[in-house]
């Protein structure tokens, strides 16, 4: 599994957390940490949420907060789904909150975070595949002014529900 899918500038955490409170507050403070403030140009993040409902949730919880972000799910019309990826993908948005449905095709080099909402349970091929959208930079860990890719996982439910550990 190593050989092809070695990233030498992607870091991976996983956080357990029991609360959809402490699930917010693990999102924004790694947001904080991968992107610095909202505004600030330091690249982007993908946040994976598990459903529908909680990307359209979450995407209005980090607007609301002043993040640049929208999100994207298979429900919406491909014209809505085109505009978000354009959108991402020119650098007008800093986040975008999806479902797995996002992702194919993004060739974006300043994503600094990839962050799974849900509990972990995807598949191996799942899991890589979501995780090399946060490493498509090819610099090794501190060889530019940029912070590395970092996927991080804060698996709980918006329901509040725990999450088993990673």
């Amino acid at each position: 599994m190593l050989r092809g899918f070695a990233r030498p500038n992607l870091a991976l955490r996983a956080r357990h957390v029991g609360s959809a409170r402490e699930r917010d507050r693990q999102v924004d403070a790694q947001l904080a940490e991968a992107l610095g403030a909202p505004g600030a140009a330091r690249g982007a993040a993908i946040v994976y949420a598990p459903t529908r409902r909680v990307t359209e949730e979450e995407a209005a919880r980090l607007g609301g907060r002043g993040w640049r972000a929208d999100g994207y799910h298979a429900g919406m019309t491909g014209e809505t789904r085109t505009r978000v990826q354009q959108a991402f993908s020119d650098g007008s948005l800093e986040v975008v909150v999806a479902t797995n449905a996002f992702g194919m095709g993004i060739d974006r080099a300043d994503v600094r975070a990839v962050i799974h909402l849900a509990r972990r349970g995807r598949s191996r091929r799942t899991t890589r595949r979501s995780v090399a959208r946060g490493a498509t930079e090819r610099k090794p860990s501190g060889s530019s002014s940029t912070p590395p890719a970092t996927c991080r996982c804060a698996g709980a439910s918006s329901r509040g529900a725990a999450a088993k550990s990673p």
